[in-house]
């Protein structure tokens, strides 16, 4: 079966700088990524430009400051928004390896400390 539809990588490089500058459209903390037990809130972290980077439609963001945990659950959904949670960008899968954002602990406790090991973004190439 002939590919039906491939981005190059400076394609892909656009659309991941679109979508970083989406997220943290301000020069400090703007972004909202908050992480979920279906539509249940756990952790909501503050995402900043200090360290991003958007290369060939990969978006790596930098370090993200660990965050006070509002409820309890089993974290396995992320979801990326604007400025003050002003729009949602993306829906993500959570791990604590193999997965878009990955935690330290995917078992959350009201209070807790959590910390983000890494979060990236990769924008497909196609099929």
């Amino acid at each position: 079966m002939a590919t039906s539809f491939v981005l190059e990588n400076n394609a892909r490089d656009a659309m991941g700088d679109a979508l970083l500058s989406l997220i943290t459209t301000g020069s400090t903390v703007d972004g909202v990524l908050e992480i979920l037990e279906t539509a249940s809130v756990l952790v909501t972290f503050a995402l900043t430009t200090s360290g991003a980077t958007s290369v060939n439609g990969v978006v790596t963001f930098g370090t993200i400051v660990d965050a006070t945990a509002t409820g309890t659950g089993t974290a396995n959904t992320a979801k990326f928004y604007t400025n003050a949670k002003g729009a949602l960008v993306a829906t993500a899968d959570v791990g604590t390896t193999d997965a878009t954002v990955i935690l330290d602990n995917t078992s959350i406790a009201t209070d807790q400390v959590v910390s983000i090991t890494s979060a990236v973004i990769t924008v497909p190439a196609g099929t």
